[in-house]
């Protein structure tokens, strides 16, 4: 059985090469819009939220993280969220989503 790669072993490039991936300048600057304050003045209408999509960059360490672990633990989550560029939260339900999707096609 082989063992598992840490996180600092997934970003590498040579990790990333000898499995067949290959990445030139796609890592993607992500802007994230602020909510809009709960009780304004003038309305108390929010913003409807924005939906974020993941850079194809991003998708593809995740998906080569749920590879390994389906279920990742709270620090890899925050770990993989500082590399990546996106909350923890995003991280979490990124993850549900995969599984639920896994789920709904067997």
């Amino acid at each position: 059985m082989s063992r598992l790669p840490s996180i600092r072993e997934l970003f590498s490039d040579s990790f990333l090469l000898s499995n067949g991936i290959r990445l030139e300048n796609t890592r993607a600057s992500i802007t994230f819009s602020s909510p809009a304050p709960r009780h304004s003045t003038n309305s108390l209408k929010m913003k409807p939220y924005q939906r974020h999509r993941m850079s194809p960059y991003q998708t593809l360490i995740l998906e080569g993280v749920y590879c390994q672990n389906s279920y990742p633990s709270n620090s890899l989550r925050r770990c993989l969220a500082v590399e990546l560029n996106l909350t923890p939260r995003m991280i979490q339900v990124w993850f549900q989503n995969k599984r639920q999707k896994l789920r709904s096609i067997n």
